[in-house]
């Protein structure tokens, strides 16, 4: 139904973004300061809508948060506007994701924003288990797109060493427990995706030696 919106209709969302913004309450509430949802009826706003009020609040945040080059020694203020800024962009893409025409090119640029928002958390003042709560959530994300364009080894790797790294840190941090399952499920759907592609290009091989890699199957299981 958002498709249907005119401009005029659209530029009030995006005052009503800049609005929230400057809410102080609404900002440290939520990253996207309270537009994801319609005060008055709770109905969740997606499409074109979040989509505009979502770039609007990218720029509020940091409009230079995917041109800077350097975040290394940016205080800890700056560097959650910036992690914000990135998030925010993110989720703008993640709008446009049923657009197949362009699906690989938004997975790739998510992919971007996903390593840059890492590197801002590096400067973020976080306590250990906070800091890793994000590492792993980030990672899993990453893991997820790396699936999504293809890039079935690089996510083996990639989901396998962030499950090793849940692995070590659950005992001093239990708080991880809330994060097993998508660790899990990322690390295991990439192992599927593998012997999947493997079990098709076998079926149109007669030769013996393109075996599907079983192995992956039974460590997902």
């Amino acid at each position: 139904p958002d498709s249907g919106m005119s401009i005029g209709h659209i530029k009030c969302f995006q005052e009503l973004a800049r609005a929230s913004f400057v809410d102080e309450k609404k900002r440290e509430d939520s990253i996207i300061c309270g537009v994801g949802k319609c005060s008055n009826c709770s109905q969740v706003r997606n499409g074109i809508l979040f989509f505009e009020m979502t770039l609007i609040l990218w720029k509020l945040y940091d409009p230079d948060s995917l041109t800077r080059k350097n975040v290394q020694g940016i205080d800890n203020k700056r560097a959650i506007f910036m992690r914000r800024s990135l998030l925010c962009l993110g989720f703008a893409l993640r709008e446009t994701d049923l657009d197949s025409t362009h699906i690989d090119l938004i997975s790739y640029c998510r992919l971007r924003i996903l390593y840059l928002t890492k590197n801002v958390c590096k400067q973020m003042q976080l306590n250990e288990c906070a800091r890793i709560q994000l590492e792993i959530t980030e990672d899993f994300k990453i893991g997820e797109i790396l699936i999504r364009i293809n890039k079935y080894q690089a996510a083996i790797d990639f989901n396998r060493r962030n499950y090793e790294k849940y692995l070590l840190n659950i005992t001093r941090n239990p708080q991880l427990k809330q994060k097993s399952h998508y660790v899990l499920h990322t690390y295991a759907q990439s192992l599927f995706e593998v012997f999947l592609v493997s079990f098709s290009e076998s079926l149109q091989k007669s030769d013996a030696g393109n075996d599907p890699p079983y192995h992956y199957l039974e460590e997902a299981e």
